[in-house]
């Protein structure tokens, strides 16, 4: 029969619990965050990134949100899907944040109203093909 010796330390088992329990936590996140809508099933999209970024009051540090531009809509992607129609985004702006030049997304009203903001490793590039698929 098994008996816990006097001397042992229970907090000893904490780094055995507590890296797994945050692994299948962050890859829940990662995962989540590729799975497609069904309004994307069968299109290409012009440009797809994983950046970070705040949605609402959720901050995400890494590569937790994605990202899909489509000529018709915008798909945005962490926990939670969005799709947001091109004529419900009220403007594109980008703004000095930290260290970072970070994109916010302004949505109308009806459709989100949490802030939305994107820190991408290749900025230029997600902006460009933003601005030009928005049309504006």
């Amino acid at each position: 029969m098994f008996t816990i010796p006097n001397d042992f330390n229970p907090i000893i088992l904490m780094p055995i619990i507590i890296l797994p329990s945050v692994i299948i936590i962050l890859g829940r996140l990662f995962l989540l965050s590729k799975k497609r809508l069904p309004e994307e099933l069968g299109l290409t999209p012009l440009h797809t990134e994983a950046c970070s970024g705040i949605i609402g009051m959720l901050s995400m540090r890494g590569p937790f949100i994605r990202v899909s531009i489509y000529r018709e809509f915008l798909v945005i992607s962490w926990s939670k899907k969005l799709l947001l129609r091109w004529s419900d985004i009220e403007d594109i702006r980008t703004r000095q944040w930290w260290l970072n030049c970070v994109i916010d997304i302004v949505v109308r009203p009806p459709t989100w109203n949490k802030k939305i903001v994107l820190i991408s490793m290749n900025r230029a590039k997600l902006l460009s093909t933003l601005v030009s698929a928005w049309g504006r």
